[in-house]
């Protein structure tokens, strides 16, 4: 794989994470806004939860998606342990 395409790759791994960690983030806020505007407790559960999922996925996937990209350029197109 040549340098321009080790760099474009890595620019995409790069924006693939800022979109993850922003969708997930996103989507998990707006189900734990739902949960606080919920009547009764019974109600507030499930998006309790899956709010709290998706925001740990955002904490997570982001951050190893990026990690991967910046792998990525250092040793070319393997993605193992230094």
């Amino acid at each position: 794989m040549d340098s321009q395409t080790r760099s474009m790759v890595k620019a995409c791994l790069r924006v693939a994470a800022v979109l993850a960690f922003l969708c997930f983030f996103g989507a998990g806020a707006l189900l734990l806004g739902i949960a606080a505007e919920a009547d009764t407790r019974q109600d507030r559960i499930f998006p309790v939860v899956l709010g709290l999922f998706f925001v740990g996925t955002a904490c997570f996937a982001g951050p190893m998606l990026f990690a991967v990209g910046e792998r990525f350029g250092d040793n070319g197109s393997k993605i193992v342990p230094k």
